[in-house]
């Protein structure tokens, strides 16, 4: 059998073409009073046709004339030709009673003797002179063919006479139309519906159109107690009968009256091919304009070149699925790894450090024992569909990564959020709101923590500065007796009431500029770092004045030019930050400058003024004495109602602080809610998974939580075992817990900080996890997850094909891996089926199932050169690739990969090779060896 590298692939076929020598409805032009093959022959060969059904009535003699005719013109065409022979069976089941047209196509390479023999053993309905039935081949005269019926108990007695009791299948496939002359029954007559059943379990295919094929692939379309239908192919046929049909219809759509449409059959280009359409009538036939399961030519890989003498010179993929077969070390996975690699080196490190994480960069290769670094002289190059396209990409998933991917329950999050926001943009949108505006609430919690803490730390200091000072009512007590003490001194003195009066007043004003300036040098010594002083220049706002400004999202994290707008718009507000905040600076150093100038000179002119008085009452020593003591007292009595004025100050900041932790706490427990309000406002669904969406905190967080407490104190905010910490009561009054923490009554542990401690608690969110259902099992969120293990497989593939807005291909690597049969042949074969139609996938498997039951259009057998397994030219590697279909008996032959057909190494490789072909077969009651 004729090898296809490739494996199945689309081609229009065509099986019903008549030959122009038929007796019966012959409309083909002659030439020179005979048959024009050389016509005939070149509109074959110019067609875009690749199968062709060549039919003539009860006889095929032309047939074989005609391919003598092509092989001579055309010797290295690639084109195959199936003789097929059309009957009328001696039955009629539709309204206008015509007898139903029934074709009988066998092998492409069945002998004329043999096809003869059946013939001639096919007795028609029609009798000689002496009552002897004739045979197909007695007919010839048109009359004859015109009148000539069979019946289905004779084509078998045929079949039987010709190839004995082997499986029909073998050797011929039957079809009968739908429409016309076919089995479409009259509905009025419920004995012509039964007899249309019974017709349709003789026939192997329906020659129809497509709006026949939904019935024909149904396996409940007979009537009541026929039985359950067998699912079949539907094809069309151009039906030409002359050179302008087939100009015009071969492999082309025609509108009504003569309506034609184009089929198409994903298979070799062989009878062993056509069989597989009845293995699986729904994806491999197809009756459309354009080729099905289309895929850009860039975005596929047809093959991967090797120079290097361990390798072949190339292996070739199918578009759809290719399975990569072969023993243990037979460099299966390696081809598919040097591919990845090949494609996308930085792509296959990052996918093969994710399943092994302890693995240096330095240590991945394509295979145990041999780094990328080490096979560097192995030169490859990968080349696509397209010959204009150099470059691409690739989905890589080595060995266990789909284990690991659905396993890791902290991480599925972050491989949902990517598919879900592709999904669902809108909501992708409300949830980066949704981070921003929580980012702006950690910050605002986080910066009223601080500030509580600092005001409360400084009420602590005051307080402790205002008790040094002394009890306020005993120096007030002490400064009315001084007073009153000074007052009687000065009754007895020479000095007039006015002049105490002054004096008193000029004292206590000296004072308070002493105070003051003080004051002032303090607060400028604060400052003057910030300042340069210049003859040039003056006072301007020194180096050390700076601003940094956070913003969320940041300008690097978004791209184009909304990143260089926003960090323009960053750059421009920090420079009129620094300068407002550089001449802010100046202007109070400049005005607290002059205050304090002006205080020293109004020292200066009071002692100048009041000189005599202050001489004469400096002569009054106890009068003296008394007076300095009172301004002590004025003076201490000044510093605690400015220590009062600033603990009532910083109190009251504090209390501000509590406020803002707690409406920011509010504002963050209403975010998640809007949050959880916007995400359920329509079910969110990707490839028959339900994404979900759950707010909380998993157990281990709160214990991390909790670190920092000291676990053999009590408390009010552990949990009963004092591994947890009590999240929700210490946010349902964060005040207490502030406190608790600063004054020491909440024990925390050696080397932790309280204001610390309290700003990882109350600023920590609930974390969001999302989920996955299928069929009722969920993945993520914060429980165990309910998946079987082909169920998280599927889930891990959905997610991974999500990632990338491009269908570019899948390679995947041994995906049976730690799952069970069932969930393979339920759950991933399906999967996979369903998506060699969008992608290409390149899988390497071990397993028959998935190999088989997925209908991989391409096997490539792998084989690693051994004494018993020896390739050509004893290369290291070889690789051998073809479609399921091509099947080769054991020959005696020392390459093992030419020993034997593509199905008989699958058979023989695979676990359960042998029981997969059944169970695919028998899944349509397919009846063949």
């Amino acid at each position: 059998m004729k090898l296809f590298p490739a494996g199945s692939e689309w081609r229009k076929w065509d099986l019903h073409v008549h030959l122009p020598s038929a007796k019966m409805s012959n409309s083909f032009e002659t030439k020179d009073g005979g048959i024009d093959w050389s016509r005939f022959c070149s509109i074959i060969e110019e067609s875009d046709v690749d199968a062709f059904g060549l039919t003539d009535y009860y006889n095929l003699d032309a047939f074989f004339t005609f391919r003598t005719e092509f092989e001579t013109s055309y010797p290295n065409s690639h084109k195959v030709f199936f003789p097929v022979v059309e009957l009328r069976l001696n039955e009629a089941v539709n309204k206008s009673r015509d007898d139903v047209n029934f074709h009988i196509l066998f092998r492409p390479d069945e002998t004329q003797e043999r096809i003869n023999l059946f013939l001639g053993s096919l007795k028609t309905e029609l009798t000689d002179e002496k009552g002897r039935q004739l045979t197909c081949l007695d007919l010839k005269t048109k009359l004859l063919l015109e009148s000539a019926s069979v019946t289905r108990r004779a084509i078998e007695q045929a079949y039987l006479a010709t190839f004995g009791k082997s499986t029909q299948t073998d050797h011929i496939l039957t079809i009968v139309p739908s429409n016309n002359d076919g089995i479409r029954a009259d509905k009025a007559n419920q004995r012509k519906l039964g007899l249309a059943d019974q017709i349709d379990k003789a026939a192997d295919l329906i020659f129809g159109n497509s709006t026949n094929s939904n019935w024909f692939l149904s396996k409940e379309r007979f009537e009541e107690g026929a039985g359950p239908s067998r699912p079949k192919p539907v094809v069309t046929g151009s039906d030409a009968h002359n050179f302008d049909d087939m100009l015009s219809w071969l492999g082309r759509t025609a509108s009504a009256p003569n309506e034609k449409c184009v089929t198409w059959i994903k298979a070799d280009l062989t009878y062993e091919g056509l069989q597989q359409t009845l293995v699986e009538p729904a994806a491999r036939v197809a009756i459309c304009d354009s080729k099905p399961d289309f895929k850009e030519p860039y975005r596929y890989i047809k093959k991967i070149e090797f120079d290097n003498p361990d390798f072949p010179s190339e292996v070739l993929f199918n578009p759809n699925l290719t399975s990569i077969i072969g023993s243990r070390s037979s460099g299966k996975s390696s081809l598919l790894a040097y591919v990845a690699h090949a494609v996308n080196a930085d792509h296959t490190f990052e996918q093969q450090q994710a399943v092994a994480p302890k693995l240096k960069k330095a240590d991945l290769g394509p295979a145990a024992g041999h780094t990328w670094a080490s096979v560097e002289h192995i030169k490859r190059n990968v080349v696509w569909g397209s010959p204009e396209a150099t470059t691409g990409q690739v989905i890589y998933v080595p060995q266990n990564s789909l284990f690991e991917i659905s396993t890791r329950q902290a991480e599925i999050t972050d491989k949902i959020r990517p598919a879900l926001f592709r999904a669902y943009p809108e909501f992708a949108k409300d949830f980066k709101r949704f981070e921003g505006e929580r980012e702006v609430t950690r910050i605002l919690v986080e910066t009223a923590i601080g500030d509580w803490f600092s005001h409360t730390e400084a009420v602590r200091i005051r307080a402790k500065d205002l008790a040094q000072l002394g009890e306020k009512a005993a120096i007030q007590a002490a400064e009315q007796s001084i007073t009153n003490e000074i007052a009687e001194l000065r009754k007895a003195s020479s000095l007039t009431d006015e002049e105490n009066a002054v004096h008193t007043e000029v004292a206590t004003e000296l004072a308070e500029i002493d105070e003051r300036v003080r004051q002032l040098h303090s607060e400028l010594e604060e400052l003057v770092s910030f300042i340069d002083i210049s003859e040039t220049l003056g006072v301007t706002a020194s180096e050390q004045v700076s601003v940094a400004i956070g913003i969320s999202p940041t300008a690097q994290s978004l791209r184009g030019e909304l990143g260089l707008a926003i960090a323009a718009l960053v750059q421009d507000a920090n420079d009129r930050l620094k300068d407002g905040l550089g001449r802010l600076i100046v202007e109070r150093y400049t005005k607290l400058t002059a205050e304090r100038k002006g205080l020293i000179e109004r020292k200066a002119a009071l002692n100048e003024m009041h000189a005599p008085l202050i001489a004469r009452i400096g002569e009054l020593a106890a009068t003296s004495d008394l007076e300095e003591r009172l301004i002590a007292y004025q003076l201490t009595l000044s510093k605690i109602e400015a220590q009062e004025t600033q603990i009532a100050l910083e109190q009251e900041a504090a209390d501000r602080s509590v406020q803002e932790i707690t409406d920011s706490l509010v504002s963050s427990a209403d975010l998640h809610e809007r949050l959880v309000k916007a995400f359920r406002q329509e079910m969110r669904v990707l490839d028959s998974m339900e994404f979900g969406l759950e707010i909380g905190t998993a157990p281990e967080q709160l214990e991390w939580l909790a670190q920092g407490f000291n676990k053999q104190a009590a408390s009010d905010y552990l949990s009963s075992d004092r591994q947890r910490i009590d999240l929700d009561r210490i946010k349902a009054d964060p005040m207490k817990f502030v406190q608790a923490l600063e004054s020491g009554r909440q024990k925390i542990r050696q080397g932790e900080e309280n204001k610390a401690l309290a700003t990882r608690i109350l600023t920590w969110t609930p974390e969001v996890r999302l989920t996955a259902t299928l069929d009722g099992d969920q993945v993520g969120g914060f429980a165990t997850t309910t998946m079987t293990p082909g169920k998280q497989a599927l889930f891990a593939l959905t997610l991974i094909l999500s990632e990338s807005d491009e269908p570019w291909p899948l390679l995947l690597d041994q995906p049976e891996d730690d799952l069970d049969s069932r969930s393979i042949y339920e759950v991933i074969v399906p999967y996979l089926t369903a998506r060699k139609g969008e992608r290409q996938i390149i899988m390497v498997s071990h397993n028959a199932n998935l190999v088989v039951g997925a209908d991989s259009e391409s096997i490539v057998i792998a084989n690693r050169h051994g004494r018993d397994r020896k390739n050509r030219g004893d290369r290291l590697f070889d690789y051998r690739s073809g479609s399921l279909e091509h099947s080769e008996p054991l020959k005696e032959k020392s390459l093992i990969l030419e020993s034997r057909g593509i199905s008989e190494h699958a058979c023989e490789i695979l676990d359960g090779g042998t029981d997969a072909f059944e169970k695919r077969k028998n899944k349509y009651n397919i009846k063949w060896a």
